[in-house]
């Protein structure tokens, strides 16, 4: 009421000057409170900015951290497999260096043993060159001295020519008796010298012709496992999964705190092979459960079996054997899952095949004879762990029952002393 009264009381030309006032005092408030709004917001959006500006950066170096740590994570494991594989070549060198040099001893040894026992021949030729010219003279002193005993005893006793006889023989027996003993025993030296020397010459002379490669095989199986998650499936819950795996396989499973490595233990080669293929095919498909187990180890069994024949059948055929029985082909493709002293007994098996013919030959014996006895000599080998009994005795068995002759079955019985010769 107060301002309408101000108004009617104004000249007009003051309302147009109040007028004008209040417009510009109206347009500095607008103004103002658009500069001010306008600054509020500016400033709003410099924080989201800031914000925005920290949280990339955060980001970006988590980013930069969770990199870096994988590709330290992933260099120090590839560095770990790098060191872990040249450990293994180096040690597989290191072996392969020592088998050589000690081999290479031997054979030095052998060599000087050989030259020794050849310089002791050519010393004992000599002596009983020697020897023999010193009793030819003796022989012809013997024989001038029995022609004078005898002049004499004719004169002296005048005895008859057969009482002479008599009496000069009795006196020569009695000188040469130690002599002849002496010349027997020193003869008999010689032949054993001679013989031993001829014997190890033919095993030098069989050995130089056969070159083979010595393969170590381990007693045991180890599994890599490529992580612990990994291994704690194969365990699976409460050990289900190894229990049905044992069960399938019919060997023992080993898993202990060994990082990356499981053990699979049977006497039983094949079976052990058997359970190796196994574990490795159910780790690279990644279902492990007990029927996938039970379906796995049937098709690696069968695949096996398949190898054992092929095997058996590979070595009849290298080692020119004919007619044999076909339970001993497949006993024979088993012993290439079976190792003695380190040594894969099928491949030994082969080895003492081709030197047994080599030998035989030397000595003018039946070469196919010996090659058949010796590839078939450890046959009892790839089921001792299944019958009681030595693996000759074992061996001999099982050959007689198919049909071998008896000359290679006491050969078998009998390659460790165990049973007399008959042939």
């Amino acid at each position: 009421m107060v301002v309408f009264a101000l108004l009617a009381a104004m000249t007009p030309n003051e309302m147009i000057l109040v007028s004008g006032i209040a417009l510009l005092a109206g347009l500095l408030i607008g103004f103002g409170i658009k500069l001010y709004t306008e600054k509020a917001r500016r400033a709003a959006t410099e924080k989201e900015l800031a914000a925005s500006r920290t949280a990339a950066e955060a980001e970006a170096q988590k980013i930069i951290a969770q990199a870096e740590a994988e590709a330290k994570s992933e260099f120090i494991r590839r560095r770990e497999q790098f060191d872990k594989e040249t450990e293994s070549s180096r040690q597989e060198l290191r072996t392969e260096e020592k088998r050589l040099a000690k081999r290479e001893d031997m054979l030095d040894q052998k060599i000087e043993t050989l030259n020794t026992k050849e310089r002791m021949a050519d010393a004992a030729e000599k002596a009983v060159a020697e020897r023999e010219k010193a009793l030819a003279a003796k022989d012809r002193h013997f024989n001038e001295l029995i022609a004078q005993q005898k002049s004499q005893l004719l004169k002296v006793a005048n005895l008859s020519m057969d009482e002479a006889r008599a009496q000069l023989l009795q006196k020569v027996e009695k000188d040469m008796e130690h002599e002849t003993a002496e010349l027997v025993q020193k003869r008999l030296e010689e032949a054993r010298d001679r013989a031993d020397a001829q014997a190890r010459e033919i095993v030098v002379t069989a050995i130089q012709r056969y070159a083979a490669e010595h393969t170590c095989d381990s007693t045991v199986s180890t599994v890599d496992i490529p992580s612990d998650d990994m291994k704690g499936r194969v365990i699976g819950r409460e050990g289900r999964n190894i229990r049905a795996f044992e069960k399938a396989t019919g060997v023992d499973v080993i898993v202990d705190d060994t990082p990356g490595v499981v053990v699979v233990s049977a006497f039983d080669p094949v079976r052990r092979e058997v359970a190796r293929r196994t574990l490795e095919k159910l780790i690279q498909d990644g279902r492990i459960h007990p029927t996938r187990i039970e379906e796995v180890a049937a098709g690696v069994e069968k695949d096996i079996q398949k190898e054992i024949q092929e095997a058996g059948k590979q070595a009849v055929i290298e080692a020119n054997i004919r007619g044999l029985h076909s339970k001993l082909v497949g006993l024979l493709g088993r012993l290439q899952f079976r190792t003695s002293y380190g040594q894969n007994v099928l491949r030994h098996s082969m080895e003492v095949a081709y030197l047994s013919q080599v030998i035989a030959d030397e000595l003018g014996l039946n070469g196919q004879l010996a090659r058949r006895c010796g590839l078939l000599h450890d046959i009892g080998k790839a089921i001792d762990h299944e019958v009681e009994g030595g693996h000759p005795e074992i061996g001999a068995d099982v050959c007689k029952r198919c049909g071998e002759r008896d000359e290679v079955v006491n050969a078998i019985g009998g390659h460790h002393g165990d049973v007399q010769a008959t042939g």
